[in-house]
């Protein structure tokens, strides 16, 4: 693990929050939590996946072979976009979820 990713977690310092920094010279600097500053926001996620047409056991060639679906998830929502020339049939409404925490329904 890097140095400063665990130096982060050991001191609860984290992304998208607001701190005071107090500098004194050369010694270590004094990292405060602001937490009257802002309140977190919800998180919004956004997620792909590009599936090809492919032989089997090889990967994808631009060349040779088309994009086949793909599908992208917003804040749990997924949507699936299908290439014609490859599936022709419509797919049906499905849910993937992977993890119980990780919901999502496509459509």
């Amino acid at each position: 693990m890097p140095y400063h990713v665990r130096v982060s977690i050991d001191l609860k310092l984290f992304v998208g929050l607001w701190y005071n920094v107090q500098f004194r010279g050369t010694e270590t600097p004094v990292l405060t939590r602001r937490v009257d500053l802002i309140e977190t926001p919800d998180l919004i996620v956004l997620a792909f996946d590009i599936e090809c047409t492919k032989q089997p056991l090889k990967f994808p060639d631009a060349a040779n072979d088309q994009i086949m679906m793909i599908s992208y998830m917003v804040d749990g929502q997924g949507y699936l976009i299908n290439n014609r020339e490859v599936i022709s049939a419509d797919v049906q409404d499905f849910e993937y979820t992977p993890h119980p925490e990780y919901e999502g329904k496509l459509i």
